[in-house]
């Protein structure tokens, strides 16, 4: 006998197509917005006299070496805990 699915998985399905659907549009909409306020960024660092890449570069190591610490700490707390701690700082 096949494996069929119910009325309530089927229409879950579409629900979660659906979901998924409005999420790709937002998610693409927002990925499109930050590309377009990075083209003005450039133009504001190199007004202030500073090199974009120092800038990024700077982003990419802080981030490389707070990462050992930050991953072990979010484990320990929690990550509802560390998503407050992350707000109120």
């Amino acid at each position: 006998m096949k494996d069929m699915k119910s009325k309530t998985e089927v229409g879950s399905d579409t629900e979660f197509l659906a979901f998924r659907m409005h999420y790709l549009i937002v998610h693409i909409a927002i990925m499109l917005a930050d590309g377009l306020q990075g083209t003005h960024l450039y133009v504001l660092y190199e007004g202030y006299g500073y090199s974009v890449a120092s800038l990024y570069c700077l982003g990419f190591v802080s981030a490389a070496l707070a990462s050992p610490f930050t991953g072990p700490l979010v484990d320990k707390i929690g990550r509802r805990r560390a998503a407050i701690l992350y707000y109120l700082l």
